[in-house]
């Protein structure tokens, strides 16, 4: 029961209730027109801090361009396509997974082994990797270039080997320095304010042999207090003198290029901190260069000069298709500029003489949708006219000193037949006057006031909502702010509401994922909103914990199936079945295991065991006693166990530990390994229910049994601590032996086994459901999030992702391919309709007598009418209010939709 343009269907490349059924692919023959021109890339990810590289990906000997943005580690192949003027980059994403896919900061294409392919250099923890390129036979690949070694090294003076130094904020140079005809590198050293050269001593100019040659090239340091560099500071050669480094810059890129045809290399180096770039001459020699004089706010032959607000890098490249190469400039950071970054100077003179003219603040943005940092896009019928929208918001565009304006864009869908296409119609939608904080803008659209049109909420950055109604119609809405703090809702950080009727009352509910991965549940109870749980489904989209999963939720019908997309920052877009069924899951879950109200008597029986120094128990729940009690696959969040009344409050001095894993025993004999820490802190014990709530919460797989471990060291012996306990029937407590192994050297959590027995603490659990994920439908993008809808009537979806590089990528649904001949199904029903528009009612007629099921869905998804029928139908929506309603018929494996009319 999609929420926008409801007879859309869609359809993900994961399992849905246990098959595939569908798979995406890149769809780049979709034109995007804005300001009356068809954008040569218009759904093209966006690019926020690229590198560039030039290499032939297509093996026809034209050198393509590989790009690589640094924010978010993504690679973005372009093809150079056309012939002549009409030579231009083309976005070719198919040549992805052609390159390794482990490349993080830095990355850049140069042929070290003099075979005419270019090879990568890339960061690697505490240095550089290096891939060969291996392409034959007209495919392009790759292979590790370094044997068994995990890193490139250099060889120093004394004769020892290291690293080659290289700081991931910095671009270094991997290009011939000295003239000879080889690779060398040049990188700042660990101080980050003098270069190290690393020539290359390989054989025959073709290797990878390095040797540090120099420690301070050029004899200059970057000066400590601005982005130019302190001539004649430091002895090329020497090792530098100590000195405290009080304004020391974090970072720096270089770009090697001889602008003066006299055979060595100048430099041009930007600074983390400044937004301008230096230009420093070579006036010394191939073996020994020397940098006299400096160009700080350099501006390539007077032209403009390069200013990205911070961390300006320079790329030396050939991107105007005439075989000289050109300069171009991007920042190396966020936050920086992100639109109109990414400068192109033309070399309108020769490689060994050139000439350079300022053409393009925007080189390969232009020819693209790129709105700044963010994009989230959403489906949405805007103009009635039956064709699904975009609406689209973004983090924000750069404006000045860090600050930035957020936006939300109207792409309209002018898609004729089969042929997609959109138009940028506004850059700015709507108004955000009124909103304090009107960052990171996520729109959803419902009907919230039942009069036929849709409404909009949008969340923000700063955790809120805001409420807009459609003022106007239909066919032409007007959007008017009503409530900037809608429902008094505030989720935290980074609100990105969904609207959807999740518990089929015909009330529009709120999911609204939120900065920590987290995704909140709103219940509408017809005057406002109710929080139900801020862990919906137990769904996290965090990775490692960071509190940085940026979870977005999307709702879309599947042939009657509600599902639920989640995007995150960097896990992809992770699919959920039914979001109904975690509807009517608590949210969280708590029962007893063992009703019995014996006590035990001994130090081995009670995890508390407190007349000892150590300790160690395992207890094994068999699955069956968990799912008897209603628990399904979740997170256990907390234990506890009953301490009898009859002792005065003791504590295990030094705290426990608790362990818990899945298991197949079905009864425990001997201390299992393998188990997870959930929890190693004080336990202070008392008489009654004493709950210990896990640092680590356990996830449950719903089908194991779980074996629980307790033990403790270095105990001050007290009194033990007994606890109700049940006999189970079966081995389930397993205990340690003590013998030789109660001293405060011993550690509890390693004694060995002692005996068994079937009396197992009364327990109580505490688990809070989750909905597995049925898998990742889309993935390879930071902060991605989408939105399905069926653009070009074939039954299948279309997916429209954004990133936080600020573009957008359209993806084609399409059946899966499972390497075995299929049976082709004809997904199109032909049926007549009228009268459409209608007053109340219509008929359905099909051109034969086969039986066929309609149903009639209101915009929000809600099912009106149903029934089935043979040939020809009658369907009445006369109670029903004035609008547009969404009419599906199936017959066998064959489809129609229409859009209805009540007037």
């Amino acid at each position: 029961m999609k929420r926008h343009f409801l007879f859309t269907l869609s359809l993900l490349s994961v399992t849905l209730f246990g098959q595939r059924e569908f798979e995406f692919k890149s769809y780049l023959d979709a034109d995007v027109t804005r300001n009356g021109s068809v954008l040569q890339n218009g759904f093209a990810v966006g690019m926020n801090n690229p590198q560039f590289s030039p290499i032939d990906m297509d093996l026809d000997g034209v050198d393509d361009l590989l790009v690589f943005d640094r924010d978010g580690d993504i690679l973005l192949p372009y093809l150079t396509v056309g012939s002549g003027a009409n030579t231009h980059y083309e976005f070719a994403p198919e040549y992805i997974d052609s390159f390794p896919q482990d490349m993080i900061s830095i990355v850049h294409l140069v042929d070290f082994n003099c075979d005419g392919k270019r090879d990568i250099f890339y960061k690697v923890v505490n240095g550089v990797g290096v891939y060969e390129n291996t392409s034959t036979n007209g495919k392009l690949s790759f292979d590790w270039a370094l044997g068994t070694d995990p890193l490139l090294t250099c060889t120093f003076a004394n004769g020892q080997t290291s690293q080659v130094y290289v700081l991931s904020t910095d671009i270094p140079v991997f290009d011939d320095v000295d003239g000879d005809g080889d690779i060398d590198i040049l990188s700042f050293e660990f101080s980050g304010t003098q270069i190290n050269f690393y020539e290359n001593t390989s054989s025959n100019n073709c290797g990878l042999e390095f040797y540090l040659k120099r420690e301070c090239w050029g004899g200059f340091r970057e000066d400590p207090n601005n982005n130019g560099v302190e001539i004649d500071a430091c002895i090329p050669g020497a090792a530098p003198p100590f000195e405290p480094e009080t304004g020391m810059h974090a970072g720096s890129t270089i770009l090697s290029i001889d602008l003066d045809n006299d055979g060595l290399e100048e430099l041009i180096l930007g600074d983390i901190s400044f937004g301008e770039s230096v230009m420093l001459p070579n006036s010394g020699t191939p073996d020994s260069a020397y940098v006299g004089t400096q160009f700080n706010n350099w501006a390539p032959d007077g032209q403009v000069p390069i200013e990205l607000y911070v961390f300006p890098a320079l790329y030396n490249m050939d991107v105007t298709f005439d075989g000289v190469p050109d300069l171009v400039a991007a920042p190396n950071i966020m936050p920086s500029k992100n639109v109109r970054q990414v400068w192109m100077y033309e070399n309108t003179g020769t490689t060994a003489n050139p000439t350079y003219a300022f053409r393009d603040s925007s080189f390969l943005q232009s020819s693209m949708i790129d709105m700044g940092e963010g994009a989230f896009p959403t489906f949405v019928d805007i103009n009635g006219d039956g064709l699904q929208d975009i609406v689209v918001g973004n983090r924000g565009e750069w404006v000045s000193g860090g600050n930035y304006t957020s936006a939300l864009w109207y792409l309209k869908n002018t898609t004729v037949g089969n042929t997609i296409s959109f138009e940028v119609v506004s850059e700015n939608f709507i108004s955000f006057s009124g909103i304090s904080d009107p960052l990171s803008p996520i729109p959803t659209f419902a009907d919230m006031d039942n009069d036929g049109d849709y409404d909009m909420v949008v969340g923000f950055e700063d955790g809120k909502l805001a409420y807009y109604e459609n003022t106007g119609s239909l066919i032409n809405p007007s959007f008017t702010l009503v409530n900037p703090n809608y429902g008094g809702i505030d989720v935290g950080q980074n609100a990105s509401p969904e609207l959807y009727d999740l518990n089929n009352d015909g009330q529009m509910d709120l999911l609204i994922g939120e900065k920590t991965g987290n995704v909140n549940y709103y219940q509408n109870n017809g005057s406002g909103f109710t929080l139900v749980t801020e862990n919906f489904g137990g769904i996290n989209r965090d990775r490692f914990g960071q509190l940085q999963g940026y979870a977005m939720p999307r709702m879309y019908d599947y042939n009657g199936r509600d599902q639920l997309m989640v995007g995150s920052e960097y896990l992809g877009i992770a699919q959920f079945d039914s979001a109904q069924s975690i509807v009517s899951q608590p949210s969280v879950h708590t029962a007893q295991f063992g009703t019995a109200t014996t006590s035990t008597t001994t130090s081995e029986e009670t995890p508390f065991g407190a007349t000892k120094r150590t300790g160690r128990n395992q207890f094994l729940y068999r699955a069956s006693e968990l799912q008897a009690q209603g628990f399904t696959y979740g997170q256990i969040e907390k234990i506890e166990f009953n301490v009898t009344t009859s002792n005065t409050s003791n504590s295990i001095t030094n705290g426990i530990t608790i362990r818990i894993a899945n298991t197949d025993s079905t009864e425990i004999s001997g201390f299992q390994t393998g188990l997870t820490t959930v929890y190693d802190y004080n336990m202070p014990v008392s008489p009654g229910w004493n709950d210990v709530t896990f640092s680590t919460p356990f996830i449950w797989d719903g089908t194991s049994n779980i074996v629980v471990e307790i033990c403790f060291s270095r105990n001050l012996p007290l009194v033990d601590n007994p606890v109700e306990a049940t006999d189970v029937g079966f081995n389930s407590n397993v205990y340690g032996d003590y013998t030789g192994w109660n001293s405060n050297t011993s550690n509890g959590c390693n004694m060995p086994f002692g005996g068994v027995s079937s009396l197992r603490p009364n327990t109580r659990f505490t688990v809070r459901p989750i909905t597995p994920a049925a898998g990742n439908v889309l993935e390879g993008y930071h902060r991605m999030n989408a939105d399905f809808a069926d653009l070009d009537n074939d039954n299948y979806p279309e997916a429209i992702i954004g990133t936080f590089n600020g573009g957008l990528l359209l993806m084609k649904g399409q059946q899966l391919s499972i390497g075995i001949e299929e049976e082709t199904i004809n997904p199109h029903l032909e049926a007549t309709i009228y009268p459409n528009p209608t007053q109340g009612r219509f008929t359905v007629v099909l051109d034969d007598a086969e039986p066929a099921d309609y149903r009639v869905y209101d915009l929000n998804g809600r099912l009106q009418r149903f029934g089935s029928f043979e040939s020809r139908t009658d369907i009445d929506l006369s109670d029903l209010a004035n609008g547009v309603y969404i009419l599906h018929v199936v017959q066998d494996q064959q489809s129609s939709y229409a859009k209805i009319i009540k007037q």
